[in-house]
């Protein structure tokens, strides 16, 4: 499976969405054997993890200090 085809899956793949098994398998085996996949499934990671850290932030000050 080429780079194009497996991230095409991806987001659905990594937030646990339903994925038909043929190519649940193919972004699997991808993942395990292309370093830069990986890399941008990491990235993916820390965006969803800094977008859930928001969630749960204190909302900013107003500006003009009121």
């Amino acid at each position: 499976m080429k780079c194009s085809h497996a991230r095409e899956w991806f987001s659905d793949y990594l937030d646990g969405q339903p994925v038909p098994p043929y190519p649940r398998f193919w972004v699997r085996m991808h993942l395990a054997i292309c370093p830069l996949c990986r890399k941008v499934r990491r990235s993916m990671d820390a965006v969803e993890d800094s977008l859930h850290a928001l969630k749960d932030a204190p909302p900013p000050e107003p500006l003009g200090g009121k």
